[in-house]
């Protein structure tokens, strides 16, 4: 049976319509309706994008434009968002999600070379990884929400969000109060980061869409972060940790708790982004991201940050952590 994908305006207040839709396909895979989007040459490296919780695909927009000669690209919308259908509660579950995503790859025929995550994403990236569904050579987490949150009790995060969850009527509120252009622009702005009138617009009509924001609330409900915080110790695959100075969901500081569970994992620190800096200037990250690929070694980082010069990030904001000491 087919799922059914949360609705949402695909034409915003200026007459755009959803980011590339010539990227898009709709493949329908285990009675899941899937949209991804796909770019770049086939031949070239395959790296899978995976957007956070409440987000879509449009989320990669600007660095996949970047990053299209450089790989085949990858961009679902998750289970549940965008437009993805809903998989039920335990397909958005971190178990859940990540099996989805390996039955969606095998479809596909793909194998990425390197996944990157923002948020949630990279908790999938490396849930998927360290449970041998893929096996990355590199994973690049862009403000990684790999461990449960700090200030709440972990028995009581969990009740909370499946109460809200189980409230039919809670959804709809929030898809009311997205209507409102200012609730959006505070909600984002709540995640350190500034994003653009597209880029707001965008998340104004994910935000509007009831079955989106029932998706995201129940994925929350069935997020267990706290069994990823102890598997994290397994993961062996080199990871890229690039941290938002100004990220407002998820304390910068954080990363180092991650370090001590991945002591091989690197930290790269954006001074002036925050939660979605991918989204917020995705030149910036691209040449973070790029520090310790494989293929570019110092040298060949100052080559690149050096042709970036009227870009007042490449250079100015960006330092590799090497230790949290």
């Amino acid at each position: 049976m087919k799922s059914m994908a949360p609705e949402f305006n695909l034409i915003g207040p200026g007459g755009y319509v959803w980011p590339h839709p010539e990227w898009s396909i709709f493949p329908l895979v285990e009675g899941l309706q899937w949209h991804v989007q796909m770019l770049g040459d086939p031949s070239l490296p395959p790296l899978l994008l995976l957007h956070g919780t409440g987000s879509a695909s449009h989320s990669w927009q600007g660095l996949a434009s970047l990053l299209q000669s450089r790989y085949s690209l990858i961009i679902p919308d998750l289970p549940g968002h965008g437009r993805t259908g809903d998989p039920g509660d335990a397909g958005l579950s971190l178990n859940g999600m990540s099996r989805r995503l390996r039955s969606l790859l095998d479809y596909l025929k793909v194998e990425p070379l390197e996944v990157w995550g923002n948020s949630a994403g990279a908790a999938i990236a490396c849930k998927m990884t360290i449970d041998d569904l893929i096996h990355p050579e590199r994973i690049v987490a862009i403000n990684g929400a790999l461990l449960p949150p700090a200030g709440m009790p972990l028995h009581l995060f969990s009740p909370i969000a499946k109460f809200l969850a189980l409230l039919p009527f809670v959804p709809h509120i929030f898809a009311r109060h997205a209507r409102d252009t200012e609730a959006v622009n505070s909600l984002i702005s709540g995640t350190g980061s500034k994003l653009n009138q597209e880029g707001l617009a965008l998340y104004k009509a994910l935000m509007s869409s009831p079955g989106h924001c029932a998706a995201a609330l129940r994925m929350m409900a069935h997020w267990d972060l706290a069994s990823l915080e102890q598997e994290l110790t397994l993961l062996k695959t080199p990871i890229d940790l690039l941290v938002g100075q100004k990220d407002r969901t998820i304390p910068p500081s954080e990363v180092f708790r991650i370090q001590r569970l991945i002591p091989h994992a690197k930290i790269v620190s954006l001074a002036c982004l925050g939660h979605l800096a991918h989204e917020e200037d995705p030149e910036a990250c691209l040449v973070a991201a790029l520090v310790h690929a494989p293929e570019y070694k110092a040298r060949s980082f100052d080559e690149h940050a050096s042709n970036q010069k009227t870009h007042p990030l490449a250079s100015a904001t960006l330092s590799v952590v090497k230790s949290s000491k």
